[in-house]
């Protein structure tokens, strides 16, 4: 069994401020030290596996005024940095600092585990867990007490998270993933909580907008019969700040129950949703959104979004329905097997096919492949070979109208692009009913079912 290292005080702190300009430090131990990178310095911290706690330290387990990047070079991934302390955060990131998390677990009890108030991005691989009592995991910007903004005053507009990916769990009392008080974009991500999940608002202060875009990610409470998905800041405003839906999967009640409106602007385009936001006039669906009801495995889930609808109704299969609700007036590659209704009051295109208002039809299943009429014999054994797998010299053309290419093998990935019908692609891999694909200058993953 591997001993921890022992640290000397304050070593790791040593390594920043005796080291170069741009300094990579990696862990090769369990050790307890509070850190600041300070202005002008650039640092690539590698929990390596091992964990980095303040303990009880009167101060933040990290604090950053420079440039940190935090990876995780373990074969298990097992890395963490861990704050105890009663109101101190595991990292804490300065107007002027920039922080990028690519892996390694961040965790705390007392207080935000993350406070940002520079410029924040947290990638696939980052793990983000809280059990507190009425705090907010992540804390984006402002929040109106001179000790929990760290005495900084003034400079919160420089607040910008961003997140691609990543797993965001709380299991407090009262407490949400993230409070939002100026700008952040969520691309994609796990966020459960078991009470709400992402509070918004913003102030009469210019620097304190509450803007919040989503684009992907899954979003769930588990208390959707009393919590929402999304709450109001205590210090919000009315008519101050936004929340702007594009796609993501929502499971639980959009608004808290028995709450009339929020006080920001919340727009929904597209999604995946538990209930249905179409009608809800608390919510902004702009007047062209498509939107439908799919029930697969006897679930009912309300799509918006073309974009969205057509990624749902790509993983359909025989039985499985499909009800456009408004605004659809086309709707192609839907699978064998597969029924559709048209509610919308307008006529649609299902395939080559019309369908009328209140009609419905059910796609053919495709004929079954023809069987050998005798056995198959193999050169070498009797016994069925292998599915092959796709060479890296090997090219497959798009089989779909819009194909959306991802970070990563599964839906739940940022989408970085798309492609469209009859472009052809270099696969470079497989996993999963996905390819890695080259693109641009490195590689990206498209579903296999619509290449070939």
């Amino acid at each position: 069994t591997m001993m921890p290292a022992v640290f000397a005080e304050d070593e790791l702190q040593s390594q920043i401020d005796n080291g170069a300009e741009t300094v990579t430090i990696k862990l090769t131990g369990d050790t307890t030290e509070c850190i600041v990178i300070p202005e002008g310095k650039t640092v690539t911290l590698d929990l390596n596996g091992f964990t980095l706690s303040g303990g009880t330290e009167n101060d933040d387990t990290i604090a950053n005024r420079g440039t940190l990047t935090i990876v995780d070079s373990s074969a298990d991934k097992t890395g963490k940095i861990v704050s105890d302390a009663s109101e101190k955060g595991a990292i804490v990131n300065y107007p002027d600092g920039k922080v990028t998390i690519q892996g390694g677990e961040i965790t705390g009890t007392g207080w935000f585990v993350i406070k940002n108030m520079g410029i924040m991005e947290i990638y696939a691989g980052a793990k983000v867990t809280f059990d507190g009592i009425s705090f907010a995991m992540i804390d984006n910007s402002w929040y109106g007490s001179s000790t929990i903004d760290r005495g900084e005053t003034g400079q919160h507009g420089k607040a910008k998270l961003t997140m691609h990916g990543g797993t965001f769990t709380v299991t407090g009392t009262s407490c949400w993933t993230i409070l939002n008080a100026h700008r952040a974009t969520i691309h994609g991500g796990d966020f459960t909580s078991d009470e709400g999940v992402l509070l918004n608002g913003a102030s009469n202060n210019d620097s304190v907008q509450g803007q919040l875009v989503i684009t992907g990610g899954t979003f769930t409470t588990t208390k959707p019969d009393e919590k929402g998905i999304f709450g109001q800041a205590s210090f919000a405003k009315a008519n101050k700040g936004s929340v702007e839906v594009t796609g993501g999967t929502i499971n639980g009640n959009i608004m808290p129950v028995g709450l009339a409106k929020f006080p920001y602007t919340l727009t929904i385009s597209g999604g995946v949703f538990s209930e249905d936001v179409s009608s809800d006039s608390r919510i902004r669906v702009p007047d062209n959104t498509v939107c439908a009801a799919i029930t697969s495995g006897g679930e009912t889930v309300y799509v918006l979004g073309e974009e969205s609808i057509a990624e749902k109704v790509a993983g359909l299969g025989e039985g499985d329905e499909v009800e456009l609700l408004q605004n659809g007036t086309e709707l192609s590659d839907v699978p064998g097997g597969v029924t559709v209704k048209n509610s919308t009051g307008e006529s649609v295109t299902v395939g080559d096919e019309t369908v009328e208002d209140g009609e419905k039809i059910t796609i053919p299943l495709p004929p079954p492949a023809e069987q050998p009429s005798g056995p198959v014999y193999y050169p070498d054994y009797d016994e069925p070979s292998a599915p092959a797998q796709p060479s890296a010299a090997q090219r497959y053309a798009v089989s779909c109208r819009t194909l959306n290419v991802r970070a990563g093998a599964g839906v739940g990935y940022e989408k970085i692009g798309t492609l469209s019908r009859g472009q052809t692609v270099e696969v470079l891999g497989a996993a999963d009913g996905w390819y890695r694909i080259a693109y641009g200058a490195g590689s990206a993953w498209v579903s296999a079912k619509y290449v070939g």
